[in-house]
């Protein structure tokens, strides 16, 4: 099923990148998203756009498909083992009986999104020089699972951030004011605002679920999220 985004366990898929040790107030990240196929190499310097395209307007491709069922080019051909829309392939070689493959050319090996962001990469203060400092950030949109689709409702990353004494949390998030006005959420229609809230103990018995045996109070309970 579609898991929205996320990995094992429900989290969010991430990568922690490691910036290189600068201080600049402008700098560029460029972001792509890319879908790949496995029906052909797609990093080979072979497969260029001389094959990847078809010769002429709603002919197949030259990508050898019919290499991977140990077919020659004719026979592959003639049964059609070849990457166009939606093949008619003859499986069983009768000539009788072809299944018409609902392949669409178009989502094969393309870039689906690309972002370009500005940011600011600064030193510490030299207070802070070995201190624990915790990176927490928001994804996801303003309003309900409907009406964000394919997107998500607002979440933090990570969604549990375990701290220690003296360590430090350094929140990062961007909000939009042209929502759409009719989106679910509270405050002025149409706007983004996040807030931040510490929440109260347990007011009855309930171990973390990771470690069942664990005495140790957890605030922000999953049985009780009112704040302090």
């Amino acid at each position: 099923g579609n898991g929205n985004g996320n990995g094992t366990g429900g989290f969010p898929n991430a990568y922690n990148w490691t910036l290189p040790n600068l201080n600049h107030e402008f700098c560029v990240f460029r972001m792509r998203y890319n879908i790949t196929t496995a029906d052909y190499d797609a990093w080979s310097s072979s497969n260029n756009w001389t094959v990847l395209n078809s010769e002429r307007p709603n002919r197949p491709t030259n990508i050898p498909i019919w290499n991977q069922v140990g077919l020659n080019e004719t026979e592959g051909r003639r049964r059609g083992y070849v990457f166009e829309q939606n093949p008619e392939v003859d499986v069983f070689n009768t000539d009788k009986l072809e299944l018409r493959l609902a392949i669409n050319t178009n989502q094969f090996g393309r870039t689906f999104q690309d972002r370009s962001h500005t940011f600011a990469s600064r030193a510490r203060p030299e207070s802070l020089k070995e201190a624990v400092i915790h990176n927490v950030q928001v994804r996801g949109k303003r309003g309900n699972i409907v009406q964000v689709y394919p997107g998500v409702e607002y979440d933090f990353v990570p969604n549990r951030l375990q701290v220690a004494t003296g360590d430090y949390v350094h929140f990062q998030w961007t909000g939009s004011n042209t929502n759409p006005n009719n989106n679910d959420g509270q405050g002025r229609r149409g706007t983004d605002r996040h807030n931040v809230v510490m929440l109260d103990e347990p007011r009855y018995p309930e171990r973390p679920p990771q470690n069942p045996m664990s005495p140790e109070i957890v605030y922000g309970k999953w049985g009780l999220s009112y704040p302090r």
